[in-house]
């Protein structure tokens, strides 16, 4: 079976019309993974299916079918399937255009010959590949792929150490689930340290999305792994599949995130009853100040001037050398939004760091006066209100 939606050149064929498909004799010598010259064209053109004729139509010289015979010929085996439709994007010789594409209620696991993005995340077996989309041509810029910002962040200690780097590690790590055999979605996925670290605790599979090419770059340079995906995508507009998840994770992204309510709602859309999110972001103390930084009282005292916390939108601030571009909200906006978007909250905590951390780690005392990320645990509700363990 297919694990990915099927592209003649950012054109979805029709699931349905692909079962049928399936039988024909010859089809899949048709339909292999080639250019497609302008003979085959006028082949496809002619076909009883009109969602097939459709797709011929958008058709170029050397567009690419992503699909491969083995896969057609399963389809047969699937007739009568739930699939599921829900938005892409894609594009064409011509521009961006709309797509659908199409998810089984359960990936499996592909076959030789199939396509490269044809995989699984649930089933039994070894290591799985998770669907990953055809990275898109034109995505909206992000200061992490200027090359002068994204070498000052590969300094940072984060980026050198990953996740033992991070001094809010351990209390997220707490927070999770056990993964094994769970499928697992990580938002703003970076250099793919959560991703590696999540299939090290038995996860089946790992998508992970980002909008940095720069970061996915380096994400797919540092794993080997066939059970992890990473996707070029915008997670203001990302095409999740529903009821696919366990586990929704994101670290330090959704402070970039324009509508919050839009991804938390897809975000809840695409975990399954009881599937869980754990997320870290910088705090609303951290992100209300136009221009953060510590200052001095007229006693001398170090304090983190809070200002227009009220006054919710967007920031932009200088770091790394860079103006980077932010989204600050109240604490009360934050929760609301995971309410609205149908998710039951578990766990709120301002991080401080504790006796052990400020023992072994002396610059980490500044935190205890004001916290800089705020980390939440919430649940996707099942028909009885609870979440997996």
């Amino acid at each position: 079976m297919i694990g990915a939606p099927l592209f003649l050149y950012g054109t979805l064929l029709d699931p349905v019309v692909l079962e049928r498909m399936a039988g024909q004799p010859g089809l899949a010598r048709r339909l292999r993974p080639a250019a497609l010259p302008g003979w085959e064209r006028a082949a496809l053109r002619g076909t009883p299916y009109p969602t097939l004729r459709r797709a011929a139509g958008a058709l170029t010289p050397g567009a690419l079918l992503r699909a491969g015979p083995a896969a057609l010929a399963r389809l047969a085996a699937y007739e009568g399937a739930a699939y599921r439709l829900v938005p892409v994007r894609a594009a064409t010789a011509h521009g961006p255009v709309r797509a659908r594409a199409w998810v089984a209620p359960r990936w499996r696991a592909g076959q030789p010959g199939d396509s490269a993005a044809a995989g699984s995340c649930s089933g039994p077996g070894p290591a799985r590949r998770i669907p990953a989309r055809p990275e898109e041509t034109a995505m909206p810029r992000t200061v992490y792929d200027d090359p002068d910002f994204f070498a000052a962040y590969a300094q940072l200690r984060r980026s050198v150490e990953g996740l033992d780097g991070a001094p809010e590690w351990p209390r997220l790590r707490a927070l999770l689930p056990p993964l094994a055999g769970r499928a697992v979605l990580d938002l703003g996925c970076g250099y793919g340290w959560f991703a590696r670290w999540a299939r090290g605790a038995g996860a089946a599979g790992v998508l992970g999305l980002d909008l940095s090419a720069a970061m996915l770059d380096r994400a797919r340079r540092m794993t080997e792994d066939p059970g992890i995906a990473f996707r070029q995508d915008d997670l203001e507009t990302a095409a999740l599949p529903e009821s696919a998840f366990d586990l929704a994770w994101s670290a330090l992204a959704l402070h970039y995130v324009a509508d919050l309510e839009g991804l938390l709602a897809r975000v809840r859309a695409a975990l399954r009853p009881g599937g869980r999110l754990v997320v870290s972001m910088e705090h609303p103390v951290y992100t209300a100040p136009a221009h953060p930084g510590w200052a001095r009282d007229a006693r001398g005292q170090r304090i983190w001037p809070l200002e227009g916390y009220a006054r919710e939108g967007e920031r932009r601030v200088r770091w790394l050398g860079a103006e980077v571009v932010k989204r600050h909200r109240r604490l009360a906006t934050i929760l609301a939004a995971l309410r609205g978007a149908g998710l039951v909250l578990d766990h709120l905590e301002e991080f401080a760091p504790d006796a052990a951390q400020l023992a072994a780690e002396p610059a980490l005392e500044p935190e205890l006066d004001r916290p800089m990320f705020l980390l939440l645990a919430a649940h996707r509700p099942d028909d009885a209100g609870g979440a997996f363990p």
